[in-house]
């Protein structure tokens, strides 16, 4: 078994195969888990949907994101890691 990267969401390409780990946590109720696979664009498209993301500037999605992720206030966390060809 080969232990996979975890990636920035900036490192993400679009021709790129990707396994994308959401841990959707409710402060007052349970928690889910999501493991997902797809392209590079299909993971920018999700991520975008899954925390409304609606500004065209993808570099304002990337800091944002880097802001927002896993920043321990209780909301979603995201893992993209590269699925190596």
């Amino acid at each position: 078994m080969k232990s996979l990267n975890e990636i920035s969401i900036k490192e993400v390409k679009e021709d790129g195969k990707y396994l994308v780990h959401v841990i959707e946590y409710e402060r007052h109720g349970f928690s889910e888990s999501q493991l997902l696979v797809g392209s590079g664009s299909e993971v920018i498209t999700f991520i975008k949907e899954q925390v409304g993301f609606e500004d065209e500037n993808i570099e304002d999605l990337f800091t944002w994101f880097d802001e927002y992720n896993g920043n321990g206030d209780g909301d979603d966390y995201y893992s993209i890691f590269e699925v190596e060809k």
